[in-house]
């Protein structure tokens, strides 16, 4: 299912113009602009999505989003988010090799080349107030709270509210209007 929200389909309309933008042929120094920015769109992804889950409170006085050390978005998302902040407080990034290390975070980033640990970090958040973020399809299936993968030049988001019940979060319904759900309800 696309976006139907008016500012998702802004975001996946800028992922679709990317091109147009930068040539046919992304040929030199347009190539690694254009990368660069589908990048930073990918990671300002997870910050969207998590504007619309609510944490219960903590006493923390930063907002830590964890990101694999192996994930090839790794330098967007240092970019992006470096003065960015969520649930009212800036964010640090935490950077893991291992899904045991996966610890004080509020939002784990997982990346397609990481689904093999994914039973792992599922494992290691499990119950947690910890929002899973999976970029890759059918990730919510498999214990992810939501993934999200681009198909047919869409943005698609898939969201297992139990999973996400389980771990004491909840989404609003302006996410879950514009989402798939997968999993019981």
């Amino acid at each position: 299912m696309g976006f139907r929200n008016k500012r998702w389909r802004i975001y996946a309309r800028i992922v679709l113009l990317l091109p147009a933008l930068f040539g046919p042929t992304f040929a030199g120094a347009n190539a690694a602009r254009a990368v660069e920015a589908s990048e930073l769109i990918r990671a300002s992804i997870i910050e969207k999505i998590a504007r619309f889950i609510t944490w219960p409170e903590w006493s923390g006085e930063q907002f830590t989003l964890c990101v694999s050390a192996k994930a090839p978005l790794l330098p967007a998302i240092q970019n992006y988010y470096a003065n960015e902040t969520l649930a009212n407080k800036p964010v640090k990034l935490s950077i893991f090799e291992k899904a045991a290390e996966v610890t004080g975070c509020q939002i784990v980033y997982v990346n397609v080349e990481l689904k093999d640990q994914l039973a792992a970090i599922v494992e290691t958040v499990q119950n947690q107030p910890v929002l899973l973020v999976v970029e890759n399809k059918n990730a919510a299936e498999q214990g992810a709270h939501i993934d999200f993968f681009i198909d047919n030049n869409k943005i698609n988001l898939e969201v297992n509210r139990t999973a996400l019940n389980n771990s004491g979060l909840s989404a609003s319904y302006h996410l879950l209007k514009v989402a798939n759900l997968v999993g019981p309800n």
